[in-house]
């Protein structure tokens, strides 16, 4: 008999399969750089999911997709990434959504290395900046 989760334990169990995990409650901690397949087209098929499978340790492991799953529900989303820094949060959401032409407008008080991403990166990708004072109103 399964008893249905409250809402209000969610922030303790999501992310959490103690039946996947010999009935450790917390997602075991796993670290890898080099994924090792028995052939290129093992390492293929596990590259054409990289939510669902582990293809290198800096892009998922049991222990992020644990995070990833957890943070997802806890904030009512479908999926959610995992980052390696700030950085490269705010990196993932500007070249997902910008393209080739697109202008920003990005508030001037930005975390530095955003702005330089925005004026060096962005610009060179035909991506316009225009940062704006924030405290205009």
């Amino acid at each position: 008999m399964s008893k249905k989760k409250k809402k209000d334990t969610e922030v303790t169990t999501a992310g959490r399969h103690p039946e996947k995990q010999f009935g450790a409650v917390n997602p075991p901690v796993v670290r890898a750089s080099t994924i090792a397949f028995p052939t290129v087209a093992d390492m293929d098929k596990a590259k054409a999911k990289p939510f669902d499978s582990v293809y290198y340790g800096r892009h998922g492991t049991p222990t992020t997709f644990a995070f990833e799953e957890a943070v997802a529900k806890l904030e009512g989303g479908y999926r959610a990434i995992a980052c390696s820094s700030g950085l490269a949060a705010i990196n993932v959401v500007l070249t997902a959504l910008l393209s080739t032409g697109d202008h920003v407008l990005m508030t001037d008080s930005v975390y530095d290395p955003a702005r330089r991403t925005c004026e060096v990166w962005l610009k060179r990708l035909g991506i316009e900046t225009t940062f704006y004072d924030p405290r205009i109103g």
